[in-house]
């Protein structure tokens, strides 16, 4: 069945994927009918926050293909196209970066600085916000090896919070 609902004055349909409940509220999962032949990305609309919500007939929306689920924590999340990411971190600060990252897809051993084993853990990145978020609570517990879009991105994003001008 497909969905309308007025948003930014507009009335686009939706395909419908899925109706969540997450922390008291129901969340429309589904793709803008404009994007469903390309295969658009899936978005996330708050139900409570629809205007004049609408269902169409049954067997009215167009076939939206599955998607992985969105799961609970934001660093699986497919909001960015997938970068590889490779910190680095001193061996006893591992199991920091893996509790508020995850299961990293490669660890390898990096050269060790003076004072300690250093090791390299490789993420897929779906959504850079997640990550900057999780950076900024590690601190200085972990470096950005690469890409350098990503590490500049980060240094832009600091930049901004304290006022300043991003080095160039």
């Amino acid at each position: 069945m497909r969905a309308a609902l007025r948003l930014q004055g507009r009335r686009p349909g939706r395909a419908p994927r899925s109706l969540q409940t997450r922390n008291g509220g129901w969340y429309l999962r589904g793709v803008e009918d404009a994007a469903v032949a390309e295969g658009g990305p899936v978005k996330t609309f708050v139900v409570d926050r629809m205007a004049e919500p609408e269902a169409g007939p049954a067997g009215s929306a167009s076939l939206v293909e599955p998607v992985r689920h969105a799961g609970l924590h934001p660093m699986t999340w497919q909001l960015d196209p997938p970068v590889d990411v490779v910190l680095r971190t001193p061996a006893r600060f591992e199991p920091d970066v893996r509790r508020w990252l995850g299961e990293p897809r490669a660890v390898t051993a990096a050269h060790p600085d003076p004072g300690g084993e250093d090791v390299l853990l490789t993420y897929r990145v779906t959504n850079r916000e997640a990550l900057r978020a999780r950076l900024y609570e590690l601190g200085t517990r972990v470096r950005v090896v690469g890409p350098p879009e990503v590490r500049d991105e980060l240094v832009a994003a600091l930049a901004a919070a304290a006022g300043m001008e991003p080095p160039s």
